[in-house]
Order: structure tokens, then sequence, then C-alpha cells
């Protein structure tokens, strides 16, 4: 009798069951391929309903994909996938491109919407709720409308996650929470979710075979609910670590993901999809093209936490969120490019595309063209805002930037805070461009705030404000940040920067063209400022309405 058949005698939990991979012939030498008996073990537990497959600190070498399902962890070994043959995608078992992979669970288009939904209306009204019971995992979901504009080359559609509360009637239920955005009775429709429960992947190194022509993943997870992937190593996975899509609460921690930077897109960690309120923390990311890449793929995903982690050698992005997200958090991560061979121009510490963000307390080191980006285009009918505060941004490259802040979203909706303060930017490899840009581009951008930050030797602009397309930043304080010049202006406030003031702030420059302001906006307050060693002070004569006080 098997160890996991002397725990259920002794009326253990079917959760808690122990199924050994020697049970079912597995050998574990690294050198046999325990393909077969490990599929037969994970199979075993599957039927039984569940339990914990333990490897017992030995290697395993496997061939194939393995199919993993709900109530399964699996821990304390190692999988050697190096002799895998692998086909290409990396999404699908049998492709041979996957090292675990769990098999998808939504229900498409279950019932059709048949009244408008209205943001923060709890009640649905549909064709038919016979496919519907109450407490089901849905997505309502608008397959004709995109989140994004085709600017990242998004492919998300306008939906979100969602939990019915009870069944109305044979037309009509009620959503636990109130919807987020707007759904058309002529295109709406309701997805079914049938989500894998407590998939847990604990204290395993996953080995690929560094196919740096097809896309090989070590985990793929899709359609799962409280998944944790704990303490695990990923290795030579050329396309990805971790792939979790149409998944709420999965939870990333204390794992280590290792050279993933295939020539064409390479990625530690991807939540794309439509992830709801996932985690990546305390995770060491080396090597890897993209570290961890939020959104993307058919449905809006919402929620993201990325905190505490290292990014050592990222060779594009360390962090990137596509369009089809909104409403992350990004903080105390450590971001370090360093002299990795493939940096070239144009690419980012934190690449932000989606909606509304925090990006708090990350420190960005080294070779970056710009620190920190928030390229908002179009998102969820509704106002946008972003926080950016606390970072320390340092040894960018000669002619970087620190902070981008470029609204664009062809839906015209309003950026309604925008906060920029308690940034320091230092210690730099050369003058940089920039220390802070916010343009309105396509959007217009009301109640901005840049306050405390210190920017050192910038040659172009401190900080720069301006638009596009005839949009205004407006209702806006620029107070106590210090600049240090290495040539240009401190303070750049274009045309269509109206309503705000200027207070507090210190600028010190370094050469006889270095100009402290230049002001083209218009209803301006300008007071108590220090300027020190420029050859312009306040420069007003292209702003109307500007009001000078006691500037030094």
């Amino acid at each position: 009798m098997s160890r996991a058949r002397d725990l259920a005698a002794l009326g253990g939990s079917e959760r808690f069951r122990i199924y050994l991979p020697a049970d079912f012939n597995a050998v574990g030498n690294g050198s046999t391929d325990d393909s077969t008996a490990m599929q037969n073990v994970i199979n075993a537990l599957n039927t039984d309903g569940g339990g914990i497959l333990e490897l017992g600190d030995k290697t395993y070498r496997i061939d194939t994909s393995l199919t993993i399902y709900a109530n399964i962890t699996i821990r304390n070994g190692t999988l050697d996938f190096s002799n895998q043959t692998s086909t290409g995608g990396g999404q699908t078992p049998s492709d041979n491109s996957v090292g675990l992979f769990l098999a998808s669970g939504i229900s498409t288009s279950q019932a059709d919407i048949n009244a408008t939904v209205n943001r923060g209306n709890h009640q649905v009204t549909v064709v038919s709720t016979t496919n519907l019971a109450a407490n089901d995992v849905i997505y309502l979901r608008d397959p004709n409308v995109n989140f994004g504009d085709g600017v990242d080359d998004t492919t998300a559609k306008k939906s979100e996650y969602a939990v019915i509360r009870s069944i109305d009637s044979s037309t009509q239920f009620t959503l636990q929470a109130a919807a987020e955005d707007t759904y058309t009775s002529s295109t709406g429709v309701v997805d079914v979710m049938t989500p894998n429960e407590n998939v847990v992947i604990e204290n395993l190194r996953l080995i690929g075979n560094d196919n740096s022509t097809n896309k090989t993943t070590a985990i793929n997870l899709q359609s799962t609910r409280n998944a944790i992937v704990r303490n695990v190593r990923t290795e030579k996975w050329q396309n990805r670590g971790l792939r979790v899509a149409e998944s709420i609460n999965a939870r990333v921690e204390g794992c280590e993901f290792l050279e993933h930077d295939n020539t064409g897109l390479g990625y530690g960690v991807t939540f794309t999809d439509g992830c709801y309120g996932c985690v990546v923390d305390n995770c060491n990311f080396i090597f890897c093209k993209h570290g961890v890449s939020i959104g993307g793929g058919d449905l809006v995903s919402r929620g993201t936490k990325v905190s505490r982690c290292s990014f050592r050698g990222s060779v594009q992005q360390a962090i990137d969120a596509h369009q089809g997200t909104c409403d992350d958090i990004i903080t105390e991560n450590y971001i370090a490019a360093g002299d990795h061979a493939g940096l070239s121009s144009g690419q980012n510490g934190i690449d932000y595309r989606g909606g509304s963000c925090v990006i708090s307390n990350n420190m960005i080191d080294r070779s970056y063209d710009t620190a920190i980006t928030v390229f908002s285009a179009k998102g969820p009918n509704r106002e946008k805002f972003a926080v950016i505060t606390g970072n320390t941004i340092k040894n960018i490259r000669t002619g970087g930037r620190g902070i981008i802040c470029n609204y664009q979203d062809s839906n015209g909706n309003q950026v309604r805070s925008l906060i920029i303060s308690n940034n320091a930017m230092m210690e730099m490899n050369g003058d940089f461009e920039f220390g802070i840009e916010v343009h309105a581009n396509t959007s217009t951008i009301s109640n901005l705030v840049i306050s405390g930050n210190t920017i050192d030797e910038t040659d172009t602009f401190g900080i720069y404000l301006h638009r596009s397309n005839s949009k205004n930043i407006q209702f806006f304080t620029i107070n106590n940040n210090v600049l240090k010049l290495a040539g240009g202006t401190a303070l750049e406030i274009g045309v269509g920067s109206n309503f705000g003031t200027i207070v507090g702030n210190s600028i010190y420059g370094v050469n006889s063209g270095d100009t402290a302001m230049d002001i083209d906006g218009g209803d301006i307050t300008v007071d108590g400022n220090q300027t020190h060693n420029v050859a312009t002070g306040i420069d007003t004569s292209g702003g109307s309405n500007i009001t000078s006080g006691d500037n030094g």
C-alpha cells in the first residue's frame, strides 16, 4: 500500500494525500526518462480528488510536457526537461514546449446581455440565465470593443471578472460587486469560468532545453483561483518561466527566473488574458528580456502587484504593463540593467501602458533610456490616475530620462489625478535629457502635483510640461523641488499648462546659458522660488496672467 493510501485509511483529507513517484515506477536518477510515470502519478492524484506529489529532493528526467490539475501540490525536487524536443508555441502540451501545464476552464458566451449594463450597476439582464448559477465566476465581455487602441498591438477586449450573487429571474442576475465598465445589449456577453482551485507548485527546480527557436515555457497556469508558485527556480526556458492566464488571486513568491531571453520575446512571469488580484513578491529575475509582463491577450487584467523583486540584466523592460491592464501597484523593487550585451536604446526600467497605477519606492540603476514611463493609451471608459512616488533613479545613460508621463487616450478620457513626488534622480552617467516630462497628448490632464523631487544634472529640461492636439494640463502645482542643471532650463512650462502654482523650488545652474524657468502657460502664480547661478531667472514673456511673488 502506498503512503497515500495509508494516509487516506487514517482518515486524512484528500488534499493531504501524499503520492510518491516511486510508487508509479519513476526512477529519479536524472538520466532515465520518467515522463510516463510522472504523468501517471499526477493522473492518479486527480482521480482521487487531489493531494501532494512529493518528489523527495530527487532529479527526474522528463522528456514531454506534464498536464497538472486542480487540488494538486507538486513539491521538493528537480524536473529536468533539457531533453524535451520542442515543436513551438509554448502554450499547449501538444507542442511539447511546456513543462507543467494546467488546462483552461472557461466556457465562452454562456449568455448574451439583453440590456445595457452601466458602470456601477449590480443587475445584469440577459436573454436567458439557464446556463448561470449563484456563485458562478464570470467574465463580462464585449468582444467588439478594444480595450487598447493598437499603440502596442494589444488584442484585449473590454472585459472584467465578476461573481454572481443571485439569480433573480429567467433573464436577470445580480453581481456581488458593481460593474466597473459599461456593456451594451447589442454585443455584450457573459463567460462562465470553472476555476482550477488550490494549485501549489513549491520548492522545485525546472530546467528547460534552452531552445531559442521554439517558445518554451516552464509553467503554464490557466483559469486558476488562489494558485501558489513558491520557491521555484526556472532556468533556460527561452520564452517564459511562468505564464498565468485567466486567473484570480495567483501568488508568485520567493522564486528565481534565469535566462528567459529569447531573441524574439522572453519573460520571467506574464499575467495575461484577464488576471485579477495577482501578486509577484520577493522574486529574483536574472537576464530576462522582460522580468514581469502584465496585460495583453483577449481579456483585461486588473489589480496586479509587483513588489520586493530584484531585476538584473533585463534586456528590455524589467516590468512592462500593456494596455490590457489597469489598477496595478509596482513597489519596492530593485532594477539594474547593468551592461547586458542585448541592451539597446529605447528600453525602460518600468514601462506602464495600462490604466491607473501606483509606482512607488523602487530603485532603478544603470543604463536604461528612461527609468519610469507611464504611457497610458486607451483604457476603460473612466478617468485615470497615477501616483509615482519615492523612487530612486541613478546612473541612467547619457541622454536618458527619469520619469515620463505621456497620455494619449483615443477615448478622450481625462487624467483626473497625477502625482509625482519625492523621487530622487542622481549620479547620472553624464547629463540626462529630462528629469520629469508630462505630456498631454490626446488626453487632458487635471490635478497634477509635482512635489519634493530632487533632480541632478539635466541638460535640457528638469521638469517639462507640454501638450499636443490642443489638450491641456490644468490645475497643477509644482512645489518644493530641488533641481541642479548641467545646461538648459530647470522648469519648462509649455503652452496649454494653465491654472497652476509654482512655489518653493530651488534651482542651481552651472553654465552661463542656464535658465531657471520658461513659462508659456496661463493663469499661474510663481512665488517663493530660489535660483542660483543662472543666466536667466524666470521668463514669463510667453505666458499670460502670470503672477510673480517673492522669488530670489
